[in-house]
């Protein structure tokens, strides 16, 4: 096995339901997280609360990944969304100005016990803030990451996918904001507060029972074609509301037939609208079987535009001889027809557009 695929290894048995590894990946990726998220919020408590959640949704969405290596980039943008969820449910970070500022970073060169580091009083917890709030934006993320990981310039850069030279730009540019003893006091809460097992703990407690949603049979190791007969077996439901209803309509249909020819033309229909169904339902639960949740909205969006041409288009055509008896016996029935016909193909409308704004927002 490559150093690649083991470094991934915990990802794809974490995607598979295994809480053991999903274990280390929190362990390996939690001072990642939690630097994101203090970066973002400015206090140390929210950033906490902002990194559970962001394992929580991470445990219920890694079924959803399909190139394991795309996980870290999916982490990092995780967590900013989380952040940035939080801060609107909060407010705006508290940002230290002014002549609280100075006072509060003036009194940052007093060193921390190392008793200190590990629960900050409200001071050094005001302190850090003032410090990071004086930094540029794009600074604080690196700042935090560089002293909680060990002050390798290159294991922050691989983090945050940044060349070294961008690192330590950004750390230049933290120094010529902050006096070097206000940074050094950054780094020594930055290191002391860093997440530790005893959150990687707490995240393990807070997860579901079971494994992730869409992550059982992973757990299991099933081969593909298990695989494939669980995603069908998942739209099944409604494959099986859609043929129950094709089923019902035929015999209404049927029983008001003009002739024997609108009999078989009927029954044709009715014939190929099954085929489209099961098809569609099958490349759905296919695609959602192999992670393409995009492709199975897709695919769910021209259904409805297909249930719409079937039963405002062809199945008229079918039924004109019928309709036009009809009109003459109640000409009324005309405009009653191209009512339902206009709220039939407004709600097949809207359900292809909602699912299509859904699959360009997965």
């Amino acid at each position: 096995m490559t150093r690649n695929m083991e470094n991934l290894s915990p990802v794809v048995a974490a995607a598979r339901g295994d809480r053991d590894a999903f274990h280390a990946v929190v362990l390996a990726h939690q001072r990642l997280v939690g630097s994101i998220a203090l970066a973002m919020s400015g206090d140390l408590a929210s950033s906490e609360d902002i990194a559970q959640e962001v394992f929580l949704h991470a445990w219920k969405g890694l079924h959803r990944l399909t190139r394991p290596e795309s996980f870290l980039p999916w982490l990092r943008e995780l967590t900013r969304n989380r952040a940035r969820d939080f801060l609107r449910r909060r407010g705006r970070r508290h940002e230290v100005l002014g002549a609280e500022a100075e006072l509060l970073l003036g009194q940052s060169a007093a060193p921390l016990e190392d008793a200190e580091a590990k629960l900050l009083g409200a001071e050094q917890a005001a302190r850090l803030a003032a410090a990071l709030d004086a930094l540029p934006e794009e600074s604080r993320e690196v700042v935090i990451l560089y002293y909680r990981e060990g002050r390798s310039a290159a294991q922050v850069a691989k983090l945050l996918d940044l060349s070294e030279a961008a690192v330590r730009k950004r750390l230049e540019r933290a120094r010529g904001v902050l006096r070097e003893a206000t940074l050094d006091d950054v780094g020594a809460c930055a290191e002391g507060t860093a997440p530790d097992e005893g959150f990687a703990r707490a995240v393990m407690a807070a997860l579901p029972m079971g494994a992730p949603v869409g992550g059982s049979l992973a757990a299991l190791q099933l081969p593909l074609l298990g695989k494939v007969g669980a995603g069908v077996l998942g739209s099944g439901g409604g494959l099986m509301a859609g043929l129950l209803g094709l089923r019902y309509g035929l015999r209404r249909q049927l029983a008001g037939a003009h002739d024997e020819e609108e009999r078989r033309a009927l029954r044709r229909f009715a014939l190929w609208a099954a085929v489209q169904l099961v098809g569609v339902c099958g490349a759905m639960g296919l695609a959602t079987a192999l992670g393409h949740l995009r492709v199975a909205l897709v695919l769910g969006a021209v259904q409805a535009i297909a249930s719409g041409i079937l039963a405002g288009i062809w199945l008229p055509r079918l039924q004109r001889r019928r309709i036009e008896a009809e009109e003459r016996a109640d000409p009324e029935s005309a405009a009653r027809r191209r009512a339902k016909r206009i709220v039939g193909w407004t709600a097949c409308a809207l359900t292809a557009g909602t699912l299509l704004l859904a699959a360009v927002l997965a």
